[in-house]
């Protein structure tokens, strides 16, 4: 599957993901935020992954929600 905000590698029974928004210091959007577990899901089906690191592309790891998204979240309520 090919992921809009993550990337995936993996190599030795080690599945490297990072989260891929560095111009946005790596905040979670929808499209992030739906990712996530089901690529976590995925990992889990896979006999070629004993564990996972998580990391963030760029200066951040991740600096949290995006405001966007919680702007959007207010407008539906």
């Amino acid at each position: 599957m090919t992921y809009k905000t993550l990337t995936l590698d993996v190599q030795d029974y080690v599945a490297h993901i990072a989260l891929n928004r560095p111009d946005k210091a790596n905040s979670l959007n929808l499209d992030m935020w739906e990712e996530i577990p089901a690529l976590f899901d995925s990992l889990n089906e896979r006999d070629d992954v004993r564990v996972a690191v998580l990391s963030g592309n760029g200066k951040h790891f991740c600096s949290g929600i995006d405001i966007s998204l919680l702007m959007a979240i207010r407008q539906q309520v």
